[in-house]
């Protein structure tokens, strides 16, 4: 703006402007402009794994740090203020204005870690994962989704989050239920398939007192079921209505 270049030159602005993206992505009403957000928050790692003009994660220690990465950042400082050039992960530094559009061979200028910069990258990792997360109820018959339940049936869970870290290990999670009328469970999931981003488990509604922690769920007419998975703003949940019996 004004007399000065616009500045390319603070890493934590391009690693923690995703969280801002996908927050943003989760209340516009606008397919379009929520998919450009998408689209711009996953262009911004893109940024900091190397889809830049030096084509160089933004952490120096990358190449043996992170799997797949191959150049890391140029240079680090080194000592560090708050002692980070041996914390994993540190990101170092980012690309100037001088290299846009391209021009690589610019001077890469100062480096030197920050917390803030990686506090920056942690909550985007979140909002990142929050932005692929999802639970749903299914027939495990037909596989097919359902919003309603009685009781005696047994219906199917699924939690798709990015947790298959391990591929030759089978991933687990648990999700909790609750009903309206005071039942919580604790139900374990398990990976469906290897490679496959979909955990899934089953549960069985009763009707009868309420007692919860003791693995059953009961329900009685007109409940409505929730099924959720993670913790205040990043949770997501899925519903289930136990329809009221015929007079």
């Amino acid at each position: 703006q004004g007399e000065k270049a616009h500045m390319w030159n603070e890493p934590g602005n391009i690693a923690g402007f995703p969280a801002c993206a996908l927050a943003a992505a989760e209340v516009v009403t606008d397919p379009a402009l929520r998919r450009a957000l998408v689209i711009l928050a996953a262009a911004h790692i893109d940024d900091v794994f190397g889809r830049n003009p030096l084509g160089r994660h933004f952490s120096h220690d990358a190449p043996k740090e992170i799997e797949g990465v191959e150049h890391g950042w140029p240079a680090e400082y080194l000592g560090g203020n708050g002692m980070l050039e041996e914390v994993r992960f540190v990101l170092d530094g980012a690309p100037k204005q001088q290299h846009y559009p391209y021009n690589p061979g610019a001077n890469p200028g100062y480096t030197e870690g920050w917390v803030n910069f990686n506090t920056a990258y942690n909550a985007s990792l979140a909002w990142m994962a929050y932005a692929r997360t999802s639970v749903a109820l299914f027939d495990p018959k037909f596989m097919k989704p359902v919003t309603t339940l009685l009781p005696g049936e047994r219906v199917g869970i699924e939690l798709i989050a990015p947790i298959n870290f391990d591929y030759a290990k089978s991933e687990e999670a648990t999700v909790q239920v609750t009903t309206s009328n005071g039942d919580s469970e604790t139900v374990a999931l398990k990976e469906a398939a290897r490679f496959s981003p979909a955990l899934r488990g089953h549960l069985r509604a009763i009707e009868g007192p309420v007692r919860p922690g003791d693995g059953i769920l009961q329900v009685r007419p007109g409940d409505t079921i929730f099924v959720s998975y993670g913790l205040g703003c990043f949770r997501r949940q899925a519903r289930a209505e136990i329809p009221h019996t015929d007079p």
